[in-house]
């Protein structure tokens, strides 16, 4: 155990790199301030001489200013190797730590945006049983951003945090500016007969300055129905009125993405180098990206069916929705068309397109068993399953590695057969260079004799569950009232491995226990290894994927409502209530280093804590 201090009051040595908090005070400063301004102002006119005939208008303007500077200086921390001096006191060794240097940094951001938006909106009925709303309406938007970038270094003192101090070898001094500018066009139309027939249309016509004269503008209509059949008569008497409500519903529609990088349209150049030119240098430019003037929306097309509907006097409820989405002319590389070889990439282009299916289920329950007593739950459930259905990959892409027909965003991984357990089995089998007893076994999946990239294979999980759910019940009983809520995720894998380099520190538990050793060569966890060695850094292994479904109990709550006697002596308050409330109190899964919900392979992130939360809620 290394001290956090020594005797003499210096520093002791870090875990790793280079980190002591004892010292965290010494390392510099971080200061940022961010200073905002938002308004909006909004008038709405009703027409004279037209009921129902309104037009609304809103102007908005917001302004943002962004100011850092970060200090960042060295520091020194000691340790000891074990000898000392003629006093007998141990002899420490300072270690410089964090940057070589003081080097400072600072940032400006300012940005702005203005925002008008205008409608006017009409709602009828005709002979009672027609409704109807119209709305039109125009929005524009338009944003400038600004932001400055200056660092230095080598500063000849830790002790003046001003820019003109430092050293002009190797500083930065770059900024930004850009624009952005939308002009939207939408209408809407709703109506329903006596409230059982009912149907919605929406258009928008979206401009976007992402996008390339031509093909600015996209049109997105989408339509909406329904239908009450519990009002229906020939329904009633068809289900003997068992049913307090039911209704169907289904949805068509498309809507445009341009949520992506700007000007994709436009050939950028960029600084590249320099190069001599008589007696001096001169400063080359280079294009930087090989421009699509045809790039244009994303466009995404939703279909949804479901029912809904209620019986037992209302006090059971259910939802159930199929849905289908598929997103099209996704910007992608052609990756067919052109080999690793070539040295350069094409532009994306509107190429792609992916789909997502599934569906959502909820159902709900409230009664009231008796005066005292009232009891009420839910449960939600839902699957969704996105799959790839073109993005250009190249023809010679393996069957096993290919990405087209499963999931987006999965890895290529080789499939594991526990370790070598002695020199004798890794002789008998396939190996990469440099495998030692009680290394992972990588599965010769080609069955070629040779292990490498070929024998990888895409698994159809990542780190998004297909599959969500959850459940919740209370009750109240007199005064005090019951909750608790379940949440789980199931089909999801997480890449779990230990964060760091090298042999020392941030192993989990997990890996070390009923590991491979010399003495215990029966053991089929693989041996303590070195993350720097290209054995275990590079190759990427079903053994540290892990399945990552999970059951939580989220939160429980016990409350407690005192009776209006007791609030008249304590001064006349309307409402008194005591609670406790336990957040994060269980959790069942398989896996168990982390928590199964972090999307962070190795971890990083704070643990999940466990909260408790007395409190008191007080009305007058």
């Amino acid at each position: 155990m290394e001290p956090a201090f020594w005797p003499n009051g210096l520093p002791g040595p870090d875990q790793e790199n280079g980190v002591n908090p004892v010292v965290s005070n010494l390392t510099g400063y971080d200061n940022e301030k961010t200073y905002y301004f938002q308004s909006d102002v909004t008038a709405q006119l009703a027409v004279p001489g037209v009921e129902g005939w309104t037009i609304d208008g809103t102007i908005a303007y917001d302004r943002m200013f962004f100011n850092r500077k970060r200090w960042q200086k060295p520091w020194t921390l000691y340790h000891w190797d074990g000898t000392r001096d003629e006093n007998g006191e141990p002899v420490l060794t300072g270690v410089q730590s964090g940057v070589p240097e003081p080097r400072l940094t600072q940032e400006s951001d300012n940005a702005s945006e203005i925002l008008l938006r205008a409608t006017t909106r009409y709602e009828t009925t005709i002979a009672e049983d027609h409704n109807a709303t119209f709305l039109l309406g125009t929005e524009w938007q338009k944003g400038e951003r600004e932001d400055l970038y200056l660092f230095r270094r080598f500063f000849p003192t830790d002790q003046l945090d001003l820019l003109f101090a430092g050293g002009t070898n190797q500083q930065d001094l770059s900024g930004t500016a850009s624009h952005e500018a939308r002009l939207n066009f939408f209408g809407r139309i709703n109506y329903n007969y006596r409230q059982k027939y009912l149907l919605e249309l929406v258009a928008r016509y979206d401009g976007s300055y992402i996008f390339p004269e031509g093909d600015r503008f996209g049109f997105f209509p989408s339509i909406s129905a329904g239908w009450r059949l519990d009002q229906e008569p020939f329904f009633n008497a068809l289900t003997g009125g068992f049913f307090d409500m039911m209704k169907l519903r289904t949805s068509y529609g498309q809507t445009g993405n341009d949520q992506i990088e700007p000007y994709q349209f436009l050939a950028t150049f960029g600084f590249n180098g320099q190069f001599g030119y008589g007696d001096g240098l001169g400063t080359r430019i280079a294009p930087t990206r090989v421009p699509n003037p045809n790039i244009t929306w994303e466009v995404a097309t939703q279909f949804d069916i479901g029912v809904e509907g209620a019986i037992l006097d209302n006090r059971l409820t259910f939802d159930l929705t199929y849905f289908n989405h598929n997103r099209d002319d996704i910007l992608w590389w052609r990756n067919e068309a052109v080999p690793e070889t070539a040295g350069f990439s094409l532009p994306r282009e509107n190429i792609a397109s992916m789909k997502n299916s599934g569906f959502e289920a909820q159902l709900t329950y409230s009664q009231r068993l008796s005066q005292n007593v009232q009891v009420r739950g839910g449960t939600t459930f839902s699957y969704a399953h996105d799959e790839v259905k073109y993005f250009a990959e190249a023809e010679g892409v393996l069957p096993w590695q290919r990405n087209t027909g499963r999931q987006w965003n999965t890895g290529l991984f080789y499939l594991t057969d526990g370790v070598f357990n002695d020199q004798a089995e890794l002789d008998s089998y396939p190996h990469w260079a440099g495998a030692r007893p009680g290394d992972i076994k990588f599965i010769d999946y080609n069955e070629d004799g040779v292990i490498n990239g070929d024998d990888r294979v895409r698994v159809d999980e990542n780190g998004i569950p297909d599959v969500i759910g959850s459940f919740n019940a209370g009750a109240t009983i007199g005064r005090v009232d019951l909750y608790i809520l379940f949440q789980g995720a199931a089909q999801v894998r997480q890449y779990v491995r230990a964060g760091g380099v090298g042999e020392f520190g941030n192993y989990f538990m997990e890996d070390a226990e009923g590991r491979w050793t010399p003495e215990t060569p029966e053991n089929n966890k693989p041996r303590a290894w070195n993350r720097v060695d290209p054995y275990w850094a590079s190759n990427n292994n079903d053994y540290f994927l892990r399945d990552a479904k999970y059951l939580r109990l989220k939160t429980a709550r016990i409350a407690y409502t005192f009776p209006q006697g007791v609030l008249q002596t304590l001064g006349g308050l309307g409402q008194l209530q005591v609670y406790l409330t336990g957040r994060n109190l269980l959790t069942w899964s398989p896996l168990k280093t982390m928590d199964p919900e972090i999307r962070n392979q190795a971890a990083h992130e704070y643990p999940l804590e466990r909260a408790y939360t007395i409190g008191i809620q007080m009305g007058f």
